[in-house]
């Protein structure tokens, strides 16, 4: 390949970057190797030019950097300003040593973290499944539900998720799929049923019985939701919860991992 056909591969690759929206870091690179290399004779001469200068690995570290910028952008975009941080302050220390491009501990962080959020979701909305068999459970059911509620509030407490401030949360109030007014009722009501559940015998069941026939509408919608999640996620521990009595059964409360 002659010189001018490298140049000529090199300003396709840059039309093609400068459409998409994260791909300047490598526009900047190619610029630069043509600049590099426009007065070489041969291929062979622009080949140990291109070696001995500080462009030679440059296309894939910038190649990382366009990277990270998308994926910054894309945690920005939902709400993860931990995970972008944390991509932000690696473009950062690539910037300071461009071998820094190549270190990986960047990815066990991002990981964990969105595995701890796809567990307080799972978590959140285990609240309002317990939430809402508590008020619809038959007499003798109450206490076992009751303790069920407890649970998955405690669930959600070990992964320091606090409910309230979740609640405020746009991707938490997503995944309840209730109206406005009967969210504020489960926000307002599900932690304060944990030390004072309420005289049943008072309790009007028409709102609760609305929410559940939603919910069987919805059912295959939910059905496949909870599917697609499942193939997202995997248990890798469990939390056990001890029974009220020494004659009694443990619990277990799944711990999930993103897998990502």
């Amino acid at each position: 390949m002659s010189i001018e056909k490298s140049i000529e591969l090199y300003e396709l690759m840059i039309n093609n970057l400068e459409k998409s929206a994260f791909g300047y870091n490598q526009v900047q690179v190619y610029k630069k190797i043509i600049e590099l290399i426009k007065d070489c004779s041969t291929p062979l001469e622009a080949n140990k030019k291109l070696k001995s200068s500080d462009y030679y690995l440059a296309p894939s570290i910038a190649l990382m950097k366009d990277r990270f910028e998308a994926f910054k952008k894309a945690n920005l975009e939902i709400e993860m300003g931990e995970i972008a941080k944390i991509y932000k302050d690696k473009i950062a220390e690539i910037d300071s040593n461009p071998n820094a491009a190549y270190e990986t501990g960047y990815e066990q962080k991002a990981n964990g973290i969105w595995a701890k959020h796809v567990n307080k979701l799972h978590a959140f909305s285990d609240i309002y499944a317990s939430y809402i068999y508590f008020l619809v459970a038959d007499d003798e059911d109450h206490e076992l539900n009751h303790r069920g509620l407890a649970h998955a509030f405690e669930k959600l407490s070990s992964l320091n998720g606090d409910f309230l401030e979740l609640s405020k949360n746009k991707k938490f109030r997503d995944i309840i799929p209730i109206n406005d007014k009967a969210y504020d009722n489960f926000i307002k009501n599900a932690p304060s049923y944990i030390n004072s559940p309420p005289d049943f015998n008072q309790v009007d069941n028409k709102e609760v019985e609305m929410i559940f026939k939603k919910l069987n509408e919805n059912k295959s919608k939910l059905e496949e939701i909870g599917k697609n999640y499942l193939n997202e996620v995997k248990t890798f521990g469990a939390i056990a919860v001890s029974p009220d009595d020494e004659n009694g059964q443990y619990d277990y409360i799944d711990i999930l991992e993103g897998d990502l």
